[in-house]
């Protein structure tokens, strides 16, 4: 399954740590190009029938979470 995060919205910190938190799930690939970051997800485990959707999500809320500690001057997480 092939995953896309707009540059304008994610970060590519979160989405290293939503690979690194989900590892044990599937097999992941990053890419990026100017535009965003392509995930690819790879021998998902049959248990999580949507797996992708909440990789996706942690990613969102990973980014959110970001976003706003380094508006209040926060360290990143």
């Amino acid at each position: 399954m092939t995953l896309q995060f707009s540059r304008s919205l994610y970060e590519a910190a979160a989405i290293e740590a939503t690979v690194a938190a989900f590892a044990e799930l599937a097999t992941f690939t990053v890419s990026s190009d100017d535009s965003g970051f392509v995930v690819e997800m790879r021998d998902a485990t049959p248990d999580i029938d949507d797996l992708a959707d909440h990789f996706a999500n942690h990613v969102l809320h990973m980014s959110i979470t970001m976003t706003r500690r380094a508006a209040e001057g926060a360290q990143p997480c």
